[in-house]
């Protein structure tokens, strides 16, 4: 009847602008998933095909009571589609991913390459630049395990794989933390050989102007007590860097006490420079 058809027009008109609408969106998702060389799930094409057959039976319906079939199937795929389409987009995002690995892992080698070669001839930094090397080579192989995580969730098109890589995320963080407490450490050892010899010539300069000047003579033992600390610390193995520093803030304090006591503006103090390894 004349009711039945205008009704199957409307839906007909419907299917068009569904059709349209659904599949913009869709088939913009696999044409980047096609660029960046990504298998399209099989899951996917099979709703795909589902959802189009759908659609062409709402073209050419021929009661409208059918929609009461047709729409809720429409409506059960459309949502899980999408969310597998947005699942398989994680995928493309691989070889970025990768790239972005591989580049913050060969600065972070360039780094120590040039920080060791500085610190690696003087021996009391030895035992540090063996952790060093150590744990730079532990990155190094998390990040090819890394690689072949997300190697394998390309070949199998599932990016639930790659969750697994996530704790490799987490424990690269804290192996690029212990390198940058290594790497500050094993400078603070090697520049506090140096900087305990300007402690000790300071102290020279300082006992001989002591002989005339009591109140120089009163800062010696501060500055004593703070060089035989630093010569404790620089020699203890594992020695913390927060208690390397502070020592040398104290000798460095010492030395400024002493200048003051010999009324000397200029200072002595050289202060112990750490460089960030990983700016």
């Amino acid at each position: 009847d004349q009711q039945n058809a205008q009704c199957k027009k409307q839906i007909s008109r419907d299917a068009g602008r569904m059709e349209k609408d659904m599949f913009r969106g869709i088939n913009m998702m696999v044409k980047q998933l096609e660029r960046r060389k990504v298998p399209v799930p099989a899951a996917v094409q099979g709703d795909i095909t589902t959802l189009k057959g759908l659609i062409e039976r709402m073209k050419n319906i021929q009661a409208c009571e059918d929609m009461s079939d047709i729409g809720p199937q429409i409506g059960e795929i459309m949502q899980p589609l999408m969310e597998k389409l947005q699942a398989a987009m994680m995928l493309g995002e691989i070889p970025k991913m990768k790239k972005e690995i591989d580049r913050e892992i060969k600065r972070v080698q360039k780094n120590w390459n040039r920080t060791k070669s500085r610190i690696a001839r003087r021996p009391e930094a030895a035992e540090y630049v063996g952790q060093c090397e150590a744990i730079v080579s532990q990155l190094t192989s998390l990040k090819d395990q890394t690689f072949a995580t997300f190697d394998q969730a390309l070949a199998a098109g599932d990016p639930e794989i790659m969750e697994s890589a996530a704790a490799n995320g987490e424990q690269a963080m804290e192996l690029m933390e212990d390198l940058q407490r290594c790497v500050t450490t094993a400078i603070a050892v090697s520049q506090g050989s140096r900087e305990i010899k300007k402690f000790e010539q300071g102290y020279k300069k300082f006992a001989r102007l002591g002989k005339k000047d009591e109140e120089v003579a009163a800062c010696l033992p501060e500055l004593q007590s703070a060089i035989d600390e630093c010569k404790q610390l620089v020699a203890t193995k594992g020695a913390d860097m927060e208690d390397l520093i502070a020592a040398f803030d104290s000798g460095n304090q010492a030395v400024e006490h002493c200048n003051e006591a010999a009324g000397i503006e200029k200072d002595f103090s050289s202060p112990l420079t750490i460089i960030v390894f990983f700016t």
